[in-house]
């Protein structure tokens, strides 16, 4: 999301800790929720899995702001 900002107005979309399908992104906050939620023995480890969404920075714009929560 970081390099479409100077693209596209995607305001805090994307950001860690907002509410949103990027919620869960801080490992503390996955920690203080399942905790909360009475789980123990919690392990979090960073996971990055790589997609094409077109050619070049236009077509990803088009994918972030036709779909989702970026769809109008």
């Amino acid at each position: 999301m970081a390099s479409l900002r100077g693209l596209v107005p995607v305001g805090d979309f994307g950001r860690a800790g907002l509410p949103g399908m990027f919620s869960l992104a801080a490992p503390d906050h996955i920690r203080e929720v399942l905790t909360g939620a009475g789980f123990t023995g919690l392990a979090v480890r960073q996971v990055e899995a790589y997609g094409e969404w077109g050619h070049g920075a236009a077509d990803a714009a088009e994918f972030v702001l036709g779909s989702g929560p970026g769809a109008t």
